[in-house]
């Protein structure tokens, strides 16, 4: 992640909880999300295809291992 915070020039902060799938929010919480801030735009854009990039890179290696023990997803906004 400093990589890419080092070649795009942006800040990537995690926010929220992790919630196990099937559990419900409680009454002000929010899911674990990823907030991208930079300087321009396209400093933006460009870390979260990277970002994108690592998350489907390490899905295929971690899936053609077969040690996937539990099935997950994940939305990008």
């Amino acid at each position: 992640m400093d990589d890419i915070c080092d070649r795009t020039g942006v800040a990537v902060i995690s926010r929220g909880s992790f919630i196990p799938a099937g559990k419900k929010l409680e009454a002000g919480e929010r899911r674990l999300h990823l907030l991208i801030e930079g300087t321009n735009e396209m400093g933006v854009k460009q870390a979260k295809l990277e970002i994108l990039k690592v998350l489907e890179d390490e899905t295929i290696r971690i899936s053609s291992s077969g040690s996937l023990a539990t099935t997950g997803r994940y939305s990008v906004l």
